[in-house]
């Protein structure tokens, strides 16, 4: 084996035959439904025209049959009637037989001496109806319409013989097509013959070829599965550094935060400084709620769950980061129903999912930035939707199936706790969170679905009007 050629080319080779074999059989297939359709179309008109040829015999026969009966009941009207009748029969049959293609070109003048015939034979009896019975031109009318009938019948039997030599034409062409049948049948046997033999060698290939792969593909699961150990072992140690990290700097911080409060208890501030501290013990409390939720993102809290309107959630947890709202000028626009969205779960954990998604389109949005925060009833699934919407750059394909990961971000200054944490806490809720594309095409769309307490498909129809207002710098 050269150094450019793997085991796996030879996948080429066998893919590469397959398909021959498989356009070879499919253009012999197509052959074969060509000439069986072909052979249908032929026998069929056969068949069509082997009826035209019986009914053009029966009709020859009838258009006959009066004029021999008028020597019997010497009745030329009554006679007449049924010559005309079987003239009119024969006639449509001679149409019928020349659309259907039936060869009648040779008959045709052989039914207009009939005619005459019948004619002649029809005067000549009426003739003898208007004499009397001893009249002497009576034996010469009588023979001349015996005369007529001979030439009649003759050009009767000559219509006759070459129908019967179209019928055996026609019979000896069906046996043609049935033999033509049987070598196309054996012709496919043989080559159906080879394609198993075909389909034998490529199946003992990928035999041959899938158990060297089934090896590789063997070791790579091996290696796969170190890989996800060396992860799962990374994360763990990561857990426990974030773990060790939180618990640092909560005690910190809980000094931290009860200065600013007692400041604000007895300190003698002006206004500005007072609210710097108020945001201070906000921003204090926010962070310390953020090292719990890191310490208890294993931990769900299912006994604590109660009652909530959406809408309030909502509205506390945008006056709750209203403050960095209005450092980072940037807007929030509510999208709330005008009726109650109440679902089952923890007020805090519903709050930081809010939070969360907030702080998240605050990260990808700039000043004057518009961030669109909202909630829905159910839609028929039972669901109560939260959306927030964002106008940022939007995010990658590349990173759409990893976004929810725990720690993976692709912020610098991130963590990648954030989106993992709501994830989390929309499934404790019996719900989940999706990535979706806005309505505008621009941005993001995170989309938190919760089971809607005492939720109907007819109660989003019951909202008439939307609490649309926004918070902005002033």
């Amino acid at each position: 084996m050269t150094s450019w050629l793997r085991w796996y080319h030879f996948y080429f080779g066998l893919a590469l035959f397959e398909v021959l074999v498989i356009l070879s059989i499919l253009g012999l297939h197509q052959k074969s439904l060509e000439n069986r359709q072909h052979m249908v179309d032929a026998a069929t008109k056969l068949e069509d025209n082997a009826r035209e040829l019986q009914r053009l015999q029966q009709c020859l026969l009838e258009l006959n049959k009066p004029g021999n009966d008028l020597f019997h009941s010497l009745d030329p009207d009554q006679e007449m009637l049924q010559f005309n009748v079987a003239s009119t029969k024969l006639t449509a049959a001679l149409g019928d037989a020349r659309e259907s293609g039936t060869p009648i070109e040779q008959i045709l003048p052989h039914v207009d001496e009939m005619r005459a015939a019948a004619s002649q034979i029809f005067v000549a009896f009426q003739k003898i109806g208007a004499l009397p019975v001893n009249a002497p031109d009576r034996q010469r009318l009588l023979a001349e319409a015996g005369q007529a009938m001979a030439r009649m019948d003759d050009q009767t039997q000559r219509s006759l013989a070459v129908l019967a030599r179209l019928v055996q034409a026609n019979a000896s062409r069906r046996v043609e097509l049935h033999e033509e049948q049987e070598r196309d049948l054996n012709a496919r046997l043989v080559y159906e013959r080879y394609f198993i033999a075909a389909i034998i060698v490529i199946l003992v290939g990928m035999i041959f070829f899938g158990r060297r792969l089934q090896a590789a593909d063997r070791m790579l699961e091996i290696e796969r599965q170190r890989v996800q150990d060396e992860r799962r072992e990374r994360l763990v140690q990561i857990g426990e550094l974030c773990s060790s990290v939180a618990h640092g700097i909560r005690n910190p911080l809980a000094a931290m935060k009860s200065s600013a409060e007692l400041t604000l208890q007895l300190g003698q501030i002006d206004a500005d400084s007072r609210e710097r501290v108020t945001d201070i013990v906000s921003e204090g409390r926010r962070l310390g709620d953020r090292v719990t939720r890191l310490l208890n993102f294993a931990r769900a809290k299912v006994d604590e769950f109660a009652a909530h309107d959406l809408r309030k959630l909502i509205n506390e947890s945008i006056d709750e980061v209203a403050a960095e709202l209005r450092r980072r000028e940037i807007e929030v626009a509510r999208d709330l129903p005008s009726q109650p969205v109440t679902v089952n779960g923890d007020a805090h954990q519903l709050h930081q999912v809010v939070i969360e998604l907030i702080s998240n389109a605050m990260e990808q949005s700039g000043p004057g930035d518009l961030i669109r925060v909202g909630c829905a009833h159910a839609n028929g699934d039972g669901m109560a939707r939260i959306t927030v919407d964002d106008s940022g750059p939007g995010v990658s394909k590349v990173t759409r199936s990893r976004i929810f990961d725990l720690f993976f971000t692709t912020k610098p200054s991130g963590t990648g706790i954030g989106l993992a944490t709501v994830r989390r806490i929309a499934r404790i809720h019996g719900g989940d969170v999706m990535l979706k594309d806005t309505p505008t095409g621009k941005g993001a769309r995170f989309v938190v679905t919760l089971p809607q307490v005492g939720g109907s498909p007819q109660a989003a129809s019951l909202d008439r009007g939307h609490d649309r207002d926004r918070i902005g710098v002033k």
